[in-house]
This record gives structure tokens, sequence and C-alpha cells, in this order.
């Protein structure tokens, strides 16, 4: 499934991917550099961000350093939205609440049923009622 790029950059969307030449869209690539280097370093393969207050910014980071992380070749991208009291993610990414993370994680779903792929990477969404749909 592509982006609308074209409408993120109408509704001035808050995805630095989209405004490559800001300050913020190299402060994300920094910030991937440097965690990519770290991981390499450490030799981990996961990065959680989590968020002590809400409206913070956890969504934010999250899905902009996922969108700079994608754009660098021989990687892969999965972006899992863990937050179930206020999902996030998919309305960021300007895409349907229909994920379905309770089940993914309980084993009804595979990986493939979850996953959503978008240009350069995945993105699991947290629930959007999916679940009690499908029972």
């Amino acid at each position: 499934m592509p982006l609308d790029i074209r409408g993120h950059q109408v509704a001035r969307s808050p995805l630095v991917n989209f405004f490559r030449n800001s300050p913020t869209a190299n402060a994300f690539d920094l910030l991937r550099t440097r965690l990519l280097h770290s991981l390499k370093v450490q030799g981990w393969k996961r990065v959680a961000i989590a968020a002590p207050t809400a409206g913070c910014g956890a969504t934010f980071s999250a899905v902009n350093l996922a969108l700079s992380m994608a754009r660098v070749p021989g990687t892969r991208t999965v972006l899992m939205d863990m937050n179930f009291r206020r999902p996030g993610i998919a309305a960021a990414l300007k895409l349907p609440p229909s994920g379905d993370m309770p089940g993914f994680l309980a084993g009804e779903l595979t990986l493939p049923e979850h996953l959503i792929r978008l240009s350069r990477f995945a993105c699991g969404r947290a629930d959007g009622g999916a679940r009690s749909q499908r029972r």
C-alpha cells in the first residue's frame, strides 16, 4: 500500500519524511544513523519507544524514526503500535484503525494477516475493533 505523499503534504502532516530538506528530517536521519550504529555494536535488532506521558511525542518520534530507517538499503523496518489505550500510528500515517494487536500477540493472527505493508516498511496497528468483528 503506497503512502499518500501528496495528501500528507497538503495536510501539513507531522511526518518529516515528506519534507526531506527540513532540519527536523535531518535530525531524524542523524538519530537513525546513531541508533543503527548502537544497535550493531550491541548486537541488538529491536527498538522500543515508550511514552512517559500522553502527548509527549512518542508516536511522532516512532513514526518518523521508522520512516527514516526504512530508507536505509538492506534494512527491514516494522513499526508496531503497542499503545492499547490511545493508538496513534494509524492516524499519523492516515491508515484505517483496523489492526488487532491483542489478537496478533495471542497468536490468533499470523504476521502477514496483521501487518500492512507500506511503501518501504510494514506497520502493525493496535486494536481498532477488528477483533470484536472477527469473533
